[in-house]
């Protein structure tokens, strides 16, 4: 039974980093770009006037289109997506302000590191109290 319960935690945990691992590909590849607003001020008021958009903006996530364009995914204060747009020509101060932006990789590396120590945790955790009822 032991045994088994260790190839479960096992299998789950594999396919925990295994998300986390696609999101970050996902990320690379698909040059999907997230920001926090705060500090970016100028990138912000020109997507409020592109857009016309009257709220506050607390996150903007960008997708390069395929085969041109862009799209933007606009979040609230309270972290809801309030809208999507979809930009057909690339030559904008806001397609070449994300174009020059890193992609999130280094999040998702810290969450794939953080669910790596955590299951080596959980292990010797399981371990441990295996070992005590035996």
């Amino acid at each position: 039974m032991k045994k088994f319960m260790y190839v479960i935690l096992i299998i789950i945990f594999i396919l925990a980093d295994l998300w986390i691992s696609f999101l970050t590909f996902i990320d690379y590849l698909a040059e999907r770009k997230t920001i926090k607003v705060s500090g970016q001020q100028t990138i912000v008021k020109e997507i409020k006037e592109h857009f016309k958009i009257d709220t506050d903006i607390e996150k903007i996530t960008f997708q390069a289109g395929i085969p041109d364009g862009y799209y933007l995914y606009i979040y609230s204060k309270d972290n809801q997506m309030k809208r999507v747009f979809e930009d057909n020509h690339e030559d904008s101060e806001i397609y070449d302000y994300f174009r020059d932006k890193k992609a999130d990789i280094p999040n998702h590396l810290k969450y794939l590191i953080g669910a790596i120590i955590l299951e080596i945790v959980i292990l010797k955790f399981i371990k441990k109290q295996t070992m005590q009822t035996d």
